[in-house]
């Protein structure tokens, strides 16, 4: 529209054409029918919502408002593009969208920020800015991985810091400007989509930047709880930080999501210290797996109650309370390993103190018609550094860069086991004996990749316990701390009751 007046006849019918080509395209082969319109496309929008011919039709209706007046194919796609987001709002919304970690998460949030500017710019009069869910949307992005996080454990691409991060900074922008938002003008406030942000300027103005003020929260209905010492949205700060993202999700993992109820992500000094899902690809059996995640394992089977859709619920966070100077809260994930493993209930509680260092408590127990179970507790360490690890005690030591890492069990340190698997030793469960390397879906079906990725050089630590229990609770401390400070001290027990 902006070159219409400066093009010659028949440069402005070449335009016209190719917009026509692809718009007849995307609703007749791709993205509503198939078989030139002839047929339902079952995996499009005309059905329900699939990633890709969701988001081809978001980039064709720019094209599509350029010529809706000369076509009627053009129309056509507008109006069924229009419907769709009034109807729908996102077709990636909370039960796909906001429960997948800073990856597919961020970048589906980028497509409704899409959509957004084109029904806003096209009908200012809407005010979609005073819709409060875009501030909340963007206030969850924020706080799961604060600024700075390196990696992220809860769906995939999580370990792509510069590609959820680029999702990030645009999503970010595009909600500051429409909602004058100053927290999520904080993030990063520099433009990442130069189409979109030629136009926002003649809508908003750009909002001052402000850091949150509150720097732990309670997402309840999503099942997430977030702690840091400082703002998340504030980088500079970050960089001094202790943060933990956490989550025990009703809606439980599936999609680009995993299966990883009660696991956590903790950061602290400008490092990610603890962190799973290995390389957190979209082919990866092992990032799917809870054996690759910072929770807990029965008898060495992983959470299935999101993949078996058997249960009416997979996780919930059951406590929160937050003081002076601490956190607490808890999530109950009994329910997302199904009732063929025998779980009769798996609560973890966690305690965030003086912003500085967690204390984790499991409690387990068993049915009282299942038998006696061994448990595993997880860790992964997401870079090959040296470990330290003193079994009397049962304290590890690492530390990557500058910034110190010690986890220490505290309860019944003499009946705990403990291993260290690294890399691809890790992605072999050595209580079940399964091989996750060979279920990757690069080594499956006649499209198999002949060129298998490497499996991610890190640390798998398992730590479970001797003979098999009815009851079983693990009492651990994870503290951080800066090379040449005092390290946090924890006091340990004799028996988990003292």
């Amino acid at each position: 529209d902006w070159s219409y007046h400066d093009l010659s006849p028949a440069e402005r019918a070449t335009v016209r054409e190719s917009l026509k080509w692809r718009i007849t395209h995307t609703l007749d082969d791709y993205a509503w029918r198939k078989g030139k319109g002839r047929i339902v496309r079952r995996g499009s929008i005309a059905v329900s919502c699939s990633s890709h011919p969701y988001e081809n039709t978001m980039v064709t209706m720019a094209g599509a408002l350029a010529v809706c007046d000369e076509l009627p194919i053009a129309r056509k796609a507008l109006e069924i593009g229009l419907h769709y987001i009034v109807g729908i709002t996102s077709g990636h919304g909370e039960d796909e969208g906001w429960n997948e970690g800073p990856g597919y998460g961020n970048g589906k949030m980028k497509w409704l920020m899409d959509a957004t500017a084109y029904l806003q710019t096209t009908c200012p009069g809407l005010n979609l800015g005073r819709n409060d869910a875009y501030s909340a949307y963007a206030d969850f992005f924020a706080r799961i991985t604060p600024l700075g996080a390196r990696h992220c454990s809860f769906g995939n691409r999580g370990r792509n810091e510069r590609d959820w991060a680029s999702s990030r900074v645009t999503t970010m922008r595009r909600v500051a400007m429409l909602c004058g938002n100053g927290q999520a003008m904080q993030n990063w406030p520099m433009p990442y989509s130069p189409w979109i942000d030629y136009v926002l300027p003649y809508h908003a103005a750009e909002p001052a930047p402000a850091a949150e003020s509150a720097t732990t929260k309670l997402f309840p209905l999503e099942g997430w709880v977030t702690t840091s010492s400082a703002a998340p949205s504030d980088y500079t700060a970050q960089q001094d930080a202790v943060s933990m993202t956490f989550h025990c999700r009703p809606r439980g993992g599936y999609s680009h999501s995993f299966r990883n109820e009660n696991a956590f992500d903790l950061h602290a000094y400008d490092q990610t210290l603890i962190a799973g899902g290995g390389t957190t690809s979209n082919q990866s059996f092992f990032a799917n797996h809870t054996m690759s995640h910072n929770t807990i394992l029965v008898n060495g089977h992983e959470q299935v109650g999101a993949k078996s859709g058997t249960a009416a619920t997979c996780g919930r966070i059951v406590a929160y309370q937050a003081g002076d100077d601490y956190v607490y809260w808890a999530g109950n994930a009994t329910p997302a390993y199904g009732p063929e493993s025998g779980l009769a209930h798996f609560v973890r509680h966690v305690v965030s103190v003086d912003n500085a260092w967690f204390a984790v408590f499991d409690d387990l127990r068993m049915r009282d018609d299942a038998p006696p179970a061994t448990f595993q507790w997880l860790l992964h360490i997401p870079q090959p550094v040296p470990l330290a690890f003193d079994a009397p005690s049962f304290t590890l030591r690492y530390a990557i860069e500058d910034t110190r890492m010690l986890v220490q069990h505290v309860a019944t340190p003499a009946e705990l086991t403990y291993a260290n698997l690294r890399g691809a030793a890790g992605m072999t469960n050595p209580v079940t004996g399964d091989a996750l390397t060979t279920m990757d879906k690069w080594l499956r079906g006649k499209k198999a990749k002949k060129r298998v990725p490497k499996p991610l050089d890190a640390h798998h630590l398992w730590v479970s316990h001797k003979k098999p229990q009815r009851r079983m609770r693990f009492l651990a401390v994870l503290a951080p701390s800066r090379q040449g400070e005092t390290e946090p001290q924890s006091k340990g027990s004799r028996t988990l009751e003292e």
